[in-house]
């Protein structure tokens, strides 16, 4: 996102800040009259209970007053009874005195004197005289009441008037304290109802009066009962029965489930409890309609202020969404160009983006670097302006292809680098149109294509090289064939011509011509990698020291050797005399590279090749090695002709001053190895060969063969030796020479011919036979043939070179005795008498070592 992104104005800001402060009075609004509707709430339950606490007070003492009248008058009846003679006393002498008592009492329904035996003997009420309350409550407890003390009785159920009526009575005792009756009074609340009516309790309001037990004795505005109906006295109870005398509490009704503001108040000597519960609703009615008006005008202000609230929400959320998509775009945006520039600047290629008149609008840092200009001077300019003339005019020309086709156009072209270096760099030109209506662009990609063109040219080189040996490996096996027969026989008439003679002269000369030529597929074998060799753990130090003298004699004075080994180099397991013979051929090259003299320069180290430089050289294998450098001061080589130098026969030498295959061996020989090889040259400077031999990987020791040649004198024997060779003339100088040493020979020329004349050959000691043969098998298969027949046979290979069939990795199998084609007399002589001298080796098996 833009760094300016996040500090854009906000339009909505405004607004919310608008609303944020009417949220802010609302909330301050709502919180004052939230308060002040607390404290009137508060003040006005305050002055509800101190009503109530007032009203309950003035009907205690009011019934206060009421009892005390009705107790002053019954104790006037006492003494009036204990003046006539107690409840046995004449009927009229109760009536007047009955009557004239009820006149002064207030509430009072009845007055009745009843004796011992509970039965009323008088009465303000005609209909209860006579009967029995024997048994009742008043009767039992004034009975066993020993005081005079008013004894107030259970409500019951007025028998002749509305509500109830509540007993209350007194002891009658003679002069002696004997119980003889007792005089009763029916208190009815009822008749006091026009006095609670006028106080005011509300609509709702009730006023009862109950006894310490829970029974409800009067109610008012309606009589209930049931101690289990109304309000619930269960708190006041509690509270009356722990002592106190008066007190408050918020109760619910059992009714209705109304909440009521209940005071309370004992009566002074009585067990009665006065309650006056005015009702929740009707105590805060006044509040309630203050808190409607007031939740009203809050609520109206909260709806307007969620409408706004909720326009503004919606709107912001719209120009939220919207920022969020531009900024989500935009991060979109900047991704896609950061992505495209590391793209750009990451690619191995070059790339740029020209307009129609071939200025330069885009070029990656791949471009600048291969032009060692930076972007800002590169933008803007044209071909012309950063290349020669011949380049730009090929480019232009291309260009205007591109414009008037819009065909692709590919080109190859040579790039000097900031460096110095020339670099070949293939461009491929194509058309780019865009959607904006922008005209058409070229757009260019540059690729180096200079290790590849360079592994190419080397892998082309290689692949030559190799038809090169293969066509001559083959026909050098077949020259060495031509030259045993010629060589042999040439040795056999030696035998026989006289010394001195004309003949021999002539058979000398052609000897030596015949080992002339067949030292020369010698070397064709070695350039083809078909020569034996007979590798061992070679120290490369040990071994230059070794051939120093030698190179010494070989480079004359005029040149001076300078070594530069070094130490702990690592071993490597190759054919000694042939790393010998590839030094003293780098040696004569320098040599007559060097006519005036000059200086070789050996030199030796580890080196690891690695993956790249084995893409760069395919005929090269990554791991370790060992390299030897073989320099000198001399002339140089032709860069046009650097890449013939290993081909057999090519020699930059005048005529008749060397054969072409020195470096032919040496190729031949590193190839045959594992190894690489490769050659630098500067025209004036020298020349530079570096052998790359792999580093050996063990310390095993491959015994060479025993040097046979030592021997001064031919060898003969007796032994029975059977011979198979294809070649006739090969064949018959072979069974002659073998013949006139003293063996005995059996000759064939393929496989099967062989083994048949085995059943003809009762004792055979050795068995020689050519490696490639016709009649479906070959030289390893006819000796494991015969092996299996005769164990003790020995074998011994011959052949033009050295076939896979017993050369592996250049290396002849361990325990194989081989006697490459052409050979003399001397050699096969000195050769058959080792093998059957030595111990036994059958075929294909290593000797065993101590």
């Amino acid at each position: 996102m833009p760094a300016s992104a996040g500090q854009e104005s906000d339009p909505f800001r405004f607004r919310r800040r608008v609303f944020a402060a009417l949220v802010g009075i609302f909330l301050v609004f709502a919180l004052t009259r939230a308060g002040l509707l607390w404290w009137d709430y508060q003040h006005t339950l305050a002055a509800e209970q101190r009503r109530a606490e007032d009203l309950a007070h003035v009907l205690a003492e009011h019934l206060n007053r009421t009892f005390g009248a009705i107790e002053s008058a019954v104790n006037q009846l006492a003494v009036h009874s204990a003046g006539v003679g107690g409840p046995g006393a004449q009927r009229q002498e109760w009536s007047e005195v009955l009557e004239a008592t009820l006149s002064g009492l207030s509430g009072v329904g009845s007055l009745n004197v009843l004796d011992a035996d509970g039965f009323v003997v008088a009465s303000t009420n005609p209909s209860v005289a006579g009967t029995s309350r024997r048994g009742l409550f008043l009767h039992r407890r004034l009975r066993e009441e020993p005081s005079s003390a008013l004894i107030i009785g259970p409500a019951a159920p007025a028998e002749h008037i509305s509500g109830v009526r509540i007993p209350v009575g007194r002891a009658l005792r003679d002069g002696e304290g004997r119980f003889t009756g007792f005089l009763a009074a029916t208190f009815q609340p009822e008749r006091l109802r026009g006095f609670y009516e006028a106080i005011g309790i509300g609509p709702a309001g009730i006023i009862r009066l109950i006894d310490r037990d829970g029974d409800l004795l009067f109610s008012q505005p309606h009589s209930r009962p049931s101690s289990n109906s109304g309000v619930g006295h269960q708190p006041i109870l509690e509270a009356v029965r722990s002592g106190a005398a008066k007190g408050f509490a918020l109760v619910p009704s059992e009714e209705d489930g109304r909440s009521y503001l209940s005071a309370w108040h004992t009566l002074a000597d009585l067990p009665l409890v006065v309650t006056v519960s005015i009702a929740e609703a009707d105590a805060f009615s006044s509040w309630n309609t203050r808190l409607i008006t007031v939740g009203a005008s809050a609520a109206g202000m909260a709806v307007l202020l969620a409408l706004a609230g909720l326009w503004i929400t919606a709107s912001s959320r719209a120009h939220a969404r919207m920022a969020e998509e531009r900024d989500r775009v935009g991060a979109a945006l900047q991704r896609s160009q950061t992505q495209f520039e590391a793209f750009l600047n990451h690619s191995p290629s070059g790339i740029v983006l020209k307009d129609r008149e071939g200025r330069y609008l885009l070029a990656n840092r791949r471009v600048q670097e291969w032009l060692g200009k930076s972007q800002e001077e590169i933008l803007g300019r044209t071909t012309s302006d950063l290349f020669d003339e011949d380049l730009a005019e090929q480019a232009e020309t291309d260009d205007e292809v591109v414009v008037s086709s819009g065909v692709v156009v590919t080109r190859e072209w040579n790039l000097t680098f900031p460096d110095g270096v020339q670099h070949r760099l293939v461009t491929t030109k194509f058309p780019v149109h865009f959607r904006n209506g922008m005209p058409l662009c070229i757009g260019a990609n540059w690729a180096d294509i200079t290790a590849s063109r360079e592994a190419e040219d080397k892998l082309r080189q290689a692949q030559k090289m190799e038809a090169v040996g293969q066509l001559t490996g083959g026909v050098a096996h077949d020259f060495n064939n031509l030259l045993t027969a010629v060589i042999g026989n040439l040795d056999l008439v030696l035998d026989d011509a006289e010394a001195g003679s004309p003949l021999r002269q002539q058979v000398e000369t052609a000897l030596r011509a015949a080992l002339r030529g067949a030292e020369l597929t010698h070397r064709l074998l070695a350039f083809a990698r078909r020569q034996p060799l007979h590798p061992t753990y070679t120290a490369v130090n040990a071994r230059i020291d070794e051939c120093r003298a030698l190179l010494r004699r070989t480079l004359g004075a005029e040149v001076e050797i300078e070594r530069t080994l070094s130490e702990d180099i690592w071993p490597v397991v190759v054919d000694g005399s042939q790393l010998e013979n590839a030094l003293l051929n780098l040696a004569i090259n320098a040599r007559d590279a060097m006519p005036n003299g000059g200086k070789l320069i050996i030199e030796t180290g580890n080196v690891t090749l690695d993956r790249e430089y084995c893409e760069r050289n395919p005929d090269a294998v990554p791991g370790q090695h060992v390299m030897i450098s073989v320099s000198d001061t001399g002339a140089g080589i032709d860069p046009a002709v650097i890449d013939r130098v290993f081909e057999p026969f090519f020699t930059t030498k005048a005529q008749g001053k060397g054969t072409g295959l020195g470096l032919s061996m040496v190729y031949g020989f590193a190839k045959q190895s594992g190894g690489h090889i490769r050659i630098y040259s500067e025209v004036g400077q020298g020349t530079t060969v570096k052998l790359y031999l792999p580093r050996a990987s063990g310390t095993e020791d491959i015994e060479p063969e025993a040097d046979l040649e030592a021997v001064s004198d031919l060898p003969v024997g007796d032994e029975t030796i059977l011979l198979v060779e294809d070649d006739r003339d090969v064949a018959v100088f072979a069974t002659a020479a073998l013949e006139t040493l003293g063996y005995r020979v059996v000759a064939a020329s393929n496989g099967p011919a062989a083994l048949a004349e085995l059943d003809k050959v009762p004792h055979l000691h050795l068995l020689i036979t050519d490696v490639v043969l016709p009649g479906g098998m070959n030289g390893r298969e006819i000796a494991a043939a015969v092996q299996e027949a005769r164990p003790a046979t020995k074998v011994l290979f011959i052949s033009g070179y050295a076939e896979s069939i017993i050369v592996h990795q250049g290396r002849l199998d361990r325990g194989t005795q081989f006697l490459p084609k052409p050979f003399a007399r001397a050699a096969l002589a000195r050769k058959v008498r080792g093998i059957l001298d030595g111990g036994p080796a059958p075929q294909g098996q290593p000797p065993r070592s101590e």
